[in-house]
């Protein structure tokens, strides 16, 4: 029905620009959005050409009518009431085209009323998430984490400084090395300070429809696991929980927190439907393991470390591995975005039952010890959360038209950098860290051809590793991107540490294009909006241009 309005009202669009008399319409005008838009820029051109052509033919008649052209002979005479004539003739055709743009303009108003009482139920529809735009660069923040008990023993120093109420992080003692960051976090920071700063914001933006990804980078040891909080050590305190375990939590108080307003806005049966599922893998020597896969033998998993202990793990998921192996494939649909094939999700509808599945995924994570860390994580992981909604869109209730918007939240737990000289890492454990280095190393490839200004427009590797091309909509697609750099203050780790920040430094010159994930009706809807409001503007700046000009001929007549 109201396709139909609109369609009718780019037909009047084309009477309209007729009745101006100088510029034809195409026979072949289609009414799409395209045509509305070339409909639009006609009117605008005819317009002109008919301000323009009345105001020549106005000051020609205003000479013909001088009183030294009435004491002309009878022929002069005759060319005045020709001159007249003509006057009048384009004076009414002024009037007739205005009399067109006023019943045009009131059919706009009527049809942008009805658009704006069915797209518009919230003041948040349509509007940007917090201050980023549909342009907008990967935000980067630099954890510094304190230093270990053994760092201490050794007497290292730090050899880090963050400048005072400034996101600037300096390394060095002698040729100082400064980089300026979205956000900087010092030794004391806390874990909930940190969500609060740069992660809050990236899961209200998921419930309104937005993409986020959070992903964790930096040098074995450095504290990636303990900032993403899937450690799950039985000795942390509650206040010490990384970010997935509060985004999570926050996502469904946001969820119902959002049911509550919309019942107060519209009643109980106007109820937005949220559905919720999770998904988490493992990348291991370029194998993707699902890790929520219950084929997979609890004890083929890696068990839990007490880290007050010295006992270490080995690596156990060879055989987990084989029973996966070749079946999850990496996809991309028709808009561009990356999906899992074959990989098993879990359909959640609290925090607490998310946060049961992310620690049995957590504990089939593979681990193993090297000398830089009694726990190191042998593989990348990455959480996923996929938010499904259907929401009212018409205030009457006569026409209830609900919309869908999708979001995903990917939470990537890197693991760490590291050099074989410094690990001690020989067979197997070696074979990992060369496999770890070659994932980080296309990612490094990546960011460079996105964020280089010699290399933009180039080609970009995705390809070249499956962490690369699952993280293809985090970095340059649709996704609001957080990079965390978790460093060591330690100059016994000064090159580790200068490499992260250099790392980093780089990803911010990545651009995303950030647009809301909404079905195809409602954002068709949204769009003949637009179009509407565009074509107020053009017509309400006509007519005021005619009001003008008709008191001026008045006062001429006069």
């Amino acid at each position: 029905m109201m396709t139909t309005k609109l369609f009718n009202l780019t037909d009047n669009l084309k009477k309209l620009i007729n009745t101006g008399g100088d510029l034809l319409v195409s026979n072949d005008l289609s009414p799409n959005a395209e045509s509305t838009n070339n409909a639009l820029l006609l009117i605008n051109k005819t317009v002109n050409a008919t301000i323009s052509n009345n105001n020549n033919k106005r000051d020609e008649n205003k000479s013909s009518f001088s009183p030294s052209s009435l004491s002309t002979s009878s022929s002069d005479s005759s060319a005045t009431s020709s001159s007249s004539s003509s006057f009048d003739t384009h004076h009414k055709l002024q009037e007739k085209t205005a009399t067109a743009a006023g019943a045009v303009l009131d059919e706009t108003f009527t049809i942008d009323e009805e658009l704006t009482s069915i797209s518009t139920p919230s003041k948040q529809r349509l509007m940007p998430v917090d201050d980023m735009s549909s342009s907008t660069s990967v935000r980067v923040a630099v954890r510094i984490r304190p230093q270990l008990i053994r760092e201490r023993i050794e007497m290292s120093k730090v050899c880090t400084h963050v400048t005072p109420d400034e996101p600037q992080v300096t390394l060095g003692f002698k040729d100082d090395k400064s980089f300026t960051y979205d956000y900087v976090f010092d030794l004391n920071s806390k874990q909930e300070h940190i969500f609060d700063t740069c992660v809050k914001g990236l899961v209200d933006g998921c419930v309104r429809g937005y993409n986020a990804t959070v992903l964790a980078y930096g040098q074995t040891g450095s504290g990636k696991t303990y900032t993403m909080g899937t450690a799950f050590d039985l000795t942390l305190l509650p206040e010490e929980d990384g970010i997935i375990p509060r985004a999570i939590r926050h996502l469904f108080a946001q969820i119902e927190q959002s049911k509550l307003d919309t019942i107060s806005e519209f009643g109980d049966s106007s109820m937005p439907d949220f559905n919720v599922t999770a998904q988490f893998i493992e990348i291991y020597n370029e194998d993707i393991i699902d890790l929520f896969d219950n084929n997979i033998p609890l004890s083929f998993a890696s068990p839990p470390v007490d880290l007050l202990t010295t006992t270490t793990t080995t690596t156990t998921t060879t055989m987990a591995m084989a029973v996966t192996k070749g079946k999850i494939e990496i996809h991309e649909d028709q808009y561009g975005g990356i999906y899992l094939h074959g990989c098993s999700s879990r359909s959640v509808r609290s925090s607490d039952e998310t946060l049961e599945y992310l620690k049995n995924g957590a504990r089939m994570r593979t681990t193993g010890s090297t000398n830089m860390n009694s726990q190191s994580s042998r593989s990348h992981a990455i959480f996923s959360l996929h938010i499904k909604q259907n929401r009212l869109v018409a205030r009457e209730a006569a026409n209830k038209d609900f919309e869908t918007l999708t979001a995903k939240f990917h939470f990537v737990d890197l693991a760490g950098s590291e050099r074989l000289k410094r690990t001690g890492a020989t067979g197997c454990r070696a074979k990992e860290g060369i496999c770890i280095n070659r994932g980080l190393l296309a990612l490094g490839n990546v960011i460079s051809a996105l964020g280089d200004k010699e290399k933009r427009g180039s080609h970009v590797p995705y390809r070249d590793s499956k962490l690369t091309r699952l993280l293809q909509d985090s970095l340059g697609g649709n996704s609001r991107t957080l990079m965390i750099a978790c460093v060591s203050p330690s100059d016994r780790d000064f090159m580790e540490t200068l490499n992260t920040l250099r790392y980093a430094n780089r990803a911010r010159n990545i651009k995303n294009k950030v647009v809301l994930n909404q079905d195809k009706t409602s954002k068709q809807i949204a769009q003949l909006k637009a179009e509407i409001e565009r074509l107020t503007l053009e017509l309400l700046e006509y007519k005021s241009k005619y009001n003008s000009k008709s008191k001026y001929y008045c006062f001429c007549c006069c």
